[in-house]
């Protein structure tokens, strides 16, 4: 060890306590855990026996030496040390006292190193003691290491340098914003690479939060676009697959017929349970609703809903559409955003069948599924928009998701569905 690194590093101590507890001494990490274990009793590691330290949240501190304060029988004792570094085997050492230290002692302990060499940007460390004949004892461990320095990351919106992140203290961390949508561009994450257009999330994701930063490390902000609902507002019908929602709160309807009415939820089409086969007649003056996902009909009984194939009138008029009956001289929406009342002062958001006077005025609209299930397109260039070519992988990645007479195909990325 050079002089340099003698007068920059710093010695922790943990001395057993019992079977399950260490106490420590002198300077270590605030955010550093420490847990500790013996099969058998305190520090008394016996034939097949393991007593284990184990250290996380080191914060990348560099390790200069090991030493494990041991004694033994009056004339036997032996084992193996393994010592492993954020997950990987950096020393094994077996033998015994007398090995070790060329003699054996019952009554001090004795300092026995365990490193050859340092081990840097450390996070986890383990020491293991496997006895093979009887006895060892273990006392403490006393470990000498040099601090992480503090690390900082910077933050790239594009071209243009965001801002500088620096952490409190070494290994704290450092907390990652959210940003600001831009247009349809929306946020969705951080990257170590930078990219103009692809369609599939990039192999470095980071989510905003917590994240520790090596040396000189530089994110860029990653934007993903879909099409706006609003574009795929059916204005004129056909047969296809659809999601059928109020626009006033955007809220569809979801799933399958049950006790007279259907849920609902927020508009989603990563929710397959909100996407709907319907059927028109050549005119498109009424339709049939298939609900894939359960292999069910959203048709009607009387004023309740209905796993049934009856058709609905249709309403139709610029992005509005809207599926009603008529009942005597009654008009009934199928509305996808109703509050029902089940109890006095309780109610079921729901969609169900509710009396209208006039359907011009529903706020209703099928959402065309198809150009929706798209997977969205990623940049960290925003302010470029859409276009930008880029060089599409070779190797296609294809998944398949059966439900009922229908097939979900997930296609390099890019979503599909299908009748089979």
């Amino acid at each position: 060890m050079n002089l340099l690194m003698l007068i920059l590093s710093v010695v922790m101590t943990w001395t057993v306590d019992s079977k399950s507890s260490v106490s420590g001494e002198g300077t270590y990490p605030s955010l550093m855990n420490v847990s500790y274990s013996c099969s058998y009793q305190k520090g008394t590691v016996r034939a097949n026996d393991e007593a284990t330290i184990t250290f996380s949240n080191m914060g990348g501190m560099t390790i200069d030496q090991i030493e494990v304060y041991l004694k033994s029988n009056k004339s036997a004792g032996s084992g193996i040390f393994y010592v492993h570094a954020n997950g990987n085997a950096v020393a094994t050492i077996e033998g015994s006292l007398w090995d070790w230290l060329g003699f054996y002692d019952n009554n001090h302990y004795h300092p026995f190193p365990l490193l050859q060499t340092s081990i840097s940007d450390v996070h986890e460390l383990s020491i293991t003691l496997e006895g093979t004949v009887n006895s060892l004892y273990i006392e403490k461990y006393v470990i000498q290491y040099t601090p992480a320095s503090v690390k900082s990351v910077t933050l790239m919106k594009g071209d243009t340098e965001y801002t500088t992140l620096t952490e409190k203290s070494a290994g704290a961390g450092v907390i990652l914003p959210d940003m600001a949508d831009e247009g349809n561009w929306k946020f969705a994450a951080w990257s170590s690479s930078h990219f103009h257009q692809i369609y599939t999330m990039p192999d470095s994701w980071i989510i905003p939060g917590r994240y520790y930063p090596a040396e000189k490390d530089t994110l860029w902000a990653v934007y993903s676009y879909n099409i706006p609902y609003k574009k795929a507002f059916a204005s004129s019908l056909s047969d296809g697959l659809y999601l059928y929602a109020d626009t006033s709160r955007m809220i569809a309807m979801r799933g399958a017929v049950e006790n007279g009415y259907v849920s609902n939820a927020p508009v989603n089409i990563s929710d397959i349970s909100q996407v709907y086969d319907i059927t028109f007649d050549e005119a498109s003056e009424t339709a049939v609703i298939y609900h894939p996902a359960s292999e069910t009909h959203i048709g009607y009984n009387g004023l309740a809903l209905a796993d049934a194939a009856t058709p609905w009138q249709v309403y139709h008029s610029g992005n509005k559409t809207v599926f009603y009956i008529q009942s005597g001289n009654r008009t009934y929406v199928l509305w996808p955003n109703y509050l029902k009342p089940i109890a006095e002062k309780e109610y079921l958001n729901c969609a169900a069948l509710i009396e209208a006077g006039d359907v011009s005025i529903a706020s209703t609209v099928l959402i065309s599924a198809e150009p929706l299930m798209e997977e969205p397109v990623f940049t960290c260039y925003p302010e470029h928009g859409m276009g930008i070519e880029n060089t599409v992988s070779l190797q296609q990645k294809e998944y398949e998701i059966s439900i009922g007479n229908y097939r979900l195909i997930i296609r390099n990325g890019r979503k599909i569905m299908q009748i089979q």
